[in-house]
């Protein structure tokens, strides 16, 4: 049974669900100029990692070190329906993050619609990850793992099933309630609608067609599920039934089964809401729990070199 926290939340959600508008178009209408105060990390999150900041093609990206660093690093993409900024519940989560599994973690604070498109973001998320890649030692893919929520989920999926010919693919993919079909045309969606009280299929409908950017919302490169899911290793998926993406991700684990090279660790938690792993709610704790387990360290010849800042 769910803890009373997170079935208070939850009821609180639903209270506010008619005038909910966190992922309102209407919201998102006018480019906004990154603004550091909205996306850098709170100072509560500076008390407990290193944080070192630094720019990738013109990005901001942050390095977050633990107290007692380990080998082995994770990227991070937070969601936020490709509209939203990361949030301070996102920081909180990757400095726990951090700080349990003794994993450096890189978090890149990318371009959001309606100024950018897919074919503005992953470009650079490649170059991105082919950097963290190549720091590290021959053979030691295991070292770097690649994780995100939402449609950060997304994106990371997009990222690793698109990686071209010889570059080394990250050990672990983590997707958190994955946001990985654009379109929401999954069938059994609606029946899952009435009890999601943070989600609108029409809001993230959309908003993924502006991160389309007059291109077919359904394609791979917008909405991944549709592409090939062959070859991305260990797949950990973490999605609660009171989830509008739910369904989604009940269709991934089905399509990807069939994939080689690919096997996926569905973890479903009955009655959790969407991103349930980011709030102050003990489920949220288990979730870190289990991923510190599933990103155990590699052995100490795969060091992975990127403790520092990226280079612009």
């Amino acid at each position: 049974m769910p803890s009373w926290q997170s079935r208070a939340i939850a009821a609180a959600m639903t209270v506010a669900r008619l005038r909910n508008r966190q992922f309102d178009p209407a919201r998102f209408a006018s480019p906004a100029a990154p603004d550091p105060a909205k996306y850098a990390p709170p100072s509560g999150v500076r008390r407990r990692v290193t944080v070192e900041e630094s720019r990738f093609l013109n990005w901001p990206v942050y390095t977050v070190v633990p107290p007692r660093p380990v080998d082995g690093h994770i990227l991070y993409l937070h969601g936020g329906a490709h509209a939203a900024e990361i949030q301070p519940a996102h920081w909180s989560f990757v400095a726990t993050l951090a700080v349990q599994t003794g994993r450096t973690v890189t978090v890149p604070i990318y371009p959001l619609v309606p100024a950018a498109t897919h074919r503005d973001v992953q470009p650079v998320l490649r170059s991105l990850y082919q950097t963290l890649a190549d720091r590290t030692e021959a053979g030691a893919a295991g070292a770097l793992a690649v994780m995100g929520d939402s449609a950060g989920a997304g994106l990371a999926l997009t990222l690793v099933a698109q990686l071209p010919a010889g570059v080394a693919r990250p050990r672990d993919l983590v997707l958190l309630s994955p946001y990985l079909d654009v379109t929401l045309s999954n069938p059994q969606i609606p029946a899952f609608a009435p009890r999601d009280p943070l989600l609108r299929a029409d809001h993230l409908r959309e908003l993924g067609r502006r991160y389309a950017g007059g291109d077919d919302p359904a394609q791979p490169a917008v909405s991944p599920i549709n592409g090939p899911l062959d070859r991305l290793g260990t797949v950990t998926v973490f999605t609660g039934t009171r989830d509008l993406l739910h369904p989604d991700a009940l269709r991934f684990r089905d399509l990807a089964a069939a994939a080689p090279g690919t096997t996926v660790l569905l973890h479903q938690a009955q009655d959790m809401v969407h991103d349930w792993m980011l709030l102050p709610i003990p489920e949220a704790r288990q979730v870190v729990s289990r991923l510190a387990a599933v990103l155990t360290p590699p052995t100490t010849d795969q060091t992975l070199h990127s403790t520092g800042t990226l280079p612009s």
